[in-house]
């Protein structure tokens, strides 16, 4: 996570600022399911991530605003097999937000 990720995170003012009102609030209330969550795939994202093969997730804010994370402590791919196990992690590593075309 860059030190601008970690702000806009963790201070919700600042995020306001940088991203306006309505992102900076979606914003918070997914860091908070992501937090409450003891896995990942326990959050609604938008995907399924019981058949997915992606390294990295996009986790939908608002719109067309996602926050881009990984997997961060299990490895996703293992050598025999090209399924992820979303449902062994519990813990991401956030790269980015992204505003992606609808």
């Amino acid at each position: 996570m860059t030190l601008e990720l970690r702000r806009i995170c963790s201070d919700p003012d600042y995020a306001v600022r940088k991203l306006g009102a309505e992102v900076g609030g979606s914003l918070r209330a997914r860091l908070a399911d992501l937090d409450a969550a003891d896995y990942l795939i326990d959050v609604p994202i938008g995907i399924d991530l019981a058949s997915s093969t992606l390294t990295c997730i996009p986790i939908h804010i608002l719109n067309n605003h996602y926050l881009i994370g990984r997997a961060d402590h299990v490895k996703v791919y293992g050598s025999d097999t090209s399924e992820a196990p979303w449902d062994m992690v519990s813990r991401m590593k956030l790269t980015h937000i992204q505003e992606m075309p609808r």
